[in-house]
């Protein structure tokens, strides 16, 4: 299957694109774990140390998976402090930016 044409011009139907998200998402247990470490070192030295104090706010920004809006080959650079592109000349703004 190419994910790299439109979706809405395909056979592919929500229930697959389900069972995908769900097999990319829990499917490496070991990827999973670094994710949520980077995200907890984003918000330490991206968002706290920008004065940001508010719970809910750093508790949010701890459990959004940014590495799963971004193409595969990025999810590495997911949670750093730079925009990354999504596809269709769009960009996913850097955490702060986001959080603002």
């Amino acid at each position: 299957m190419n994910f790299g044409h439109n979706l809405k011009d395909s056979n592919v139907t929500p229930l697959l694109l389900f069972f995908l998200l769900f097999i990319h998402c829990t499917g490496n247990p070991q990827a999973n774990k670094e994710f949520e470490k980077q995200r907890e070192q984003m918000v330490k030295w991206q968002i706290e140390a920008r004065g940001v104090t508010d719970e809910r706010v750093l508790d949010a920004m701890r459990k959004v998976e940014r590495h799963l809006f971004v193409p595969a080959e990025l999810a590495s650079y997911a949670y750093e402090d730079q925009p990354l592109p999504v596809g269709y000349n769009q960009t996913i703004s850097q955490p702060y930016i986001v959080l603002l």
